[in-house]
């Protein structure tokens, strides 16, 4: 190949891979909503199903400060720390990571914070680096996810809501997270209403599903008396579509970890019923990530308690579509009376 045609293959590879957009002044419109300013990792149609992806391969590859979605006045560096689910004021992780950096395994995240406890999110908005600025922006915050109400969404809008916290690397809040609650602002799908960031979540591995569905409620130690939980019920995993919900089943008749169903995986072949790729807060990792999940760890392939079911958000605008292919399927008689036991 001649050096006229290396230079045009180069040129052509390299308008694949869409370039990071440069930040100048933090901006509202960019930093909370899908695409999320030009991530390399964000995918707006996937070629094999057409809904939003994200492609970081977090055990090769880490962020950089130019390609973590988060403009350089948000940025911080990870802690690295051997248990994730170490709480961030303890007085020995202290000692390793200072008092305001976070564990994730990322490289960096974004100081996506509203605050540090829930009742002090006009103390110590958008981390320790940025106090009486959060009005700026998030312009129209009105509060806790708890103020909300349930809407219908599309799978679209819960996928590029969901990857908003993946390319941010939001870290995991740990064995805070029954105490601080609503700390990490919500990220937005192209058409979530222009007010979008208005709400915060808890950045737990449910808060994660929360944020996506958009729902309200607090989760902890609890009856199901919250909107998020109550709005969804029981799926046999064979019909899982991306946005739905994968539950960790234990043998207290609880639920103690909730992740995103993205696709089946490649690894068995995309097979129904085989592994799943899914994302989730938290898990082994101390932030946002890709998890892939091994078939035999499914209750419907035999496995036992703990195992993985799967569920539906309820308020689904295009479920339709899934209902004319695969037959229509009743909720009514699959309501799940479980509760959400968090455990670290």
């Amino acid at each position: 190949m001649s050096l006229l045609g290396v230079a045009a293959y180069a040129l052509a590879l390299a308008a694949l891979v869409p370039a990071p957009m440069a930040y100048g002044k933090p901006s509202p419109d960019k930093m909370w909503r899908f695409p999320y300013s030009g991530s390399p990792y964000v995918v707006q149609n996937a070629k094999d199903d057409g809904y939003p992806d994200f492609t970081l391969n977090q055990t090769l590859d880490n962020f950089t400060s130019k390609t973590i979605a988060c403009p350089p006045l948000f940025q911080q560096t990870c802690c690295t720390y051997p248990d994730p689910n170490t709480c961030h004021n303890h007085p020995k992780l202290h000692k390793v990571c200072g008092k305001d950096r976070r564990i994730c395994q990322g490289a960096y995240y974004c100081q996506a914070f509203v605050s540090r406890g829930s009742s002090a999110f006009d103390k110590y908005p958008l981390g320790p680096n940025h106090m009486g600025n959060w009005s700026k922006y998030i312009p129209n915050y009105v509060g806790f996810s708890s103020k909300r109400s349930i809407i219908n969404r599309t799978r679209t809008n819960i996928l590029q809501r969901a990857i908003g916290w993946l390319a941010m690397n939001v870290p995991y809040e740990g064995c805070n997270t029954p105490t601080l609650t609503n700390s990490v602002v919500e990220t937005c799908a192209v058409d979530d209403d222009k007010n979008c960031p208005e709400y915060s979540y808890t950045a737990s591995c449910i808060g994660l599903v929360a944020m996506a569905y958009g729902c309200g409620g607090k989760f902890g130690r609890e009856n199901v008396t919250t909107t998020c939980y109550t709005s969804m019920y029981l799926l046999p995993c064979a019909q899982a579509r991306p946005g739905d919900a994968v539950a960790y089943k234990t043998g207290r008749g609880a639920y103690s970890h909730y992740i995103l169903f993205r696709r089946w995986s490649p690894a068995t072949g995309g097979a129904v019923m085989g592994n799943i790729v899914a994302w989730q807060l938290g898990g082994e990792r101390g932030d946002a990530n890709v998890k892939e999940i091994k078939s035999s760890a499914l209750c419907e392939n035999g496995a036992r308690v703990p195992c993985f079911v799967c569920q539906r958000y309820m308020y689904l605008k295009d479920d339709a579509a899934t209902e004319a292919k695969e037959g229509p399927f009743s909720y009514e008689s699959h309501l799940d009376n479980h509760y959400y036991d968090y455990m670290p």
